[in-house]
């Protein structure tokens, strides 16, 4: 059995499965009840993930959030070439102050140049504003 989810453009997600003919009733139903279950399992995944990488705050907070004592500090981070340890994403916005960095940018940030501290803090940040 082959099974594939695509991401349409927008909300949109289409399953395509191969599943064979099977004879016996029960054996197509467990089939059937256990493909629903992984599909709903995996697109809840995928939901999950992709509102976690979406998760933001604004260039301010990331500083405080990383122990850094200026927004300058961070924006020189994102200033730096791609494949430097300490570059950091920056998502422009409409000015200066409303610049966002992604939370899964930062924990990376973390991993990257050891900041255990940091990372804890972004991760509980992340888990109380699930929450609302």
């Amino acid at each position: 059995m082959n099974a594939q989810i695509i991401q349409k453009p927008g909300p949109t997600w289409t399953l395509n499965a191969e599943i064979p003919a099977f004879t016996e009733k029960e054996l197509d139903t467990f089939v059937k009840q256990g493909l629903a279950a992984a599909t709903s399992k995996l697109v809840e995944q995928l939901i999950t993930d992709a509102v976690r990488a979406a998760a933001c705050v604004k260039v301010s907070k990331a500083a405080r959030l990383l122990d850094i004592q200026t927004v300058e500090t961070v924006r020189g981070y994102g200033k730096l070439p791609p494949k430097h340890p300490k570059y950091l994403p920056i998502i422009p916005g409409e000015s200066a102050v409303m610049d966002k960095v992604r939370l899964t940018d930062l924990i990376a940030w973390c991993e990257r140049n050891s900041q255990p501290g940091a990372k804890d803090k972004i991760t509980a940040f992340e888990a109380k504003t699930a929450k609302h």
